[in-house]
């Protein structure tokens, strides 16, 4: 009967300090939340190829965003991005930029801010069987722009097709996009909609029902790796 009663008392105490626990999380989450804004965009199969252009607005202002799948000669494609319209912009260029501009293929989560940025607002994805982008499948794209609101950092993400020379090569889908508020940091992949992944498994467990899920995979993948 003691043994019962000393652990009912524990029990009181773990679930209030859990109640304490996930008000502040939850607390805390909102505050961030409410702190900036992450703009997304999911355009509906959108395919750029044989000389195909197309823009998407990037903002209020008339600001957008520019893909191109060009004619470069008989025997090949060119795919690009670029930015047109924001008062300055700068793109995740490959350091040594050389004749075509090569812009960096990101991986999904890497910090957008921290990445090597230059000054200019168009550059190269895949050309005459070179470049970031010329194998087939997801990439990401880095870009940054101030339309007199401060400096705002975003990302693409695009499907490549790769291919041999010929009338399909560099054909590429853009698949989403999306930019954070002025001094705002953004991951790549990053979405207003996503989870945060990153409160630690008490803030993702007071997130409720989801958060319980993503703590679950986590642990899981864990012990996948461990296992490993």
């Amino acid at each position: 009967m003691l043994a019962r009663n000393r652990r009912y008392r524990s029990l009181n105490v773990s679930n209030s300090r859990w109640t304490a626990y996930a008000v502040a999380s939850l607390a805390a989450a909102s505050g961030a939340a409410a702190e900036g804004a992450i703009h997304y965009t999911d355009p509906t199969n959108v395919v750029l190829r044989d000389n195909d252009l197309a823009t998407f607005p990037l903002d209020d202002l008339g600001d957008k965003l520019l893909f191109i799948h060009r004619n470069h000669s008989p025997y090949t494609w060119w795919a690009a991005f670029g930015l047109v319209g924001p008062l300055s912009g700068s793109l995740c260029f490959q350091p040594g930029i050389g004749t075509f501009a090569w812009i960096t293929n990101l991986d999904r989560s890497s910090p957008i801010s921290q990445q090597y940025f230059r000054a200019g607002y168009f550059g190269t994805m895949a050309i005459i069987g070179f470049g970031p982008f010329v194998r087939p499948g997801i990439g990401f794209i880095g870009f940054a722009f101030n339309n007199g609101s401060g400096k705002q950092y975003g990302w693409v993400r695009v499907q490549m097709g790769g291919g041999a020379p010929g009338e399909r090569e560099n054909a590429f889908k853009v698949l989403d996009y999306a930019y954070a508020d002025p001094g705002e940091p953004i991951k790549a992949g990053q979405r207003s909609d996503e989870p945060v992944t990153d409160m630690g498994s008490l803030g993702l467990l007071a997130a409720g029902a989801a958060g319980l899920l993503t703590w679950r995979k986590s642990r899981r993948g864990r012990g996948s790796s461990a296992a490993a």
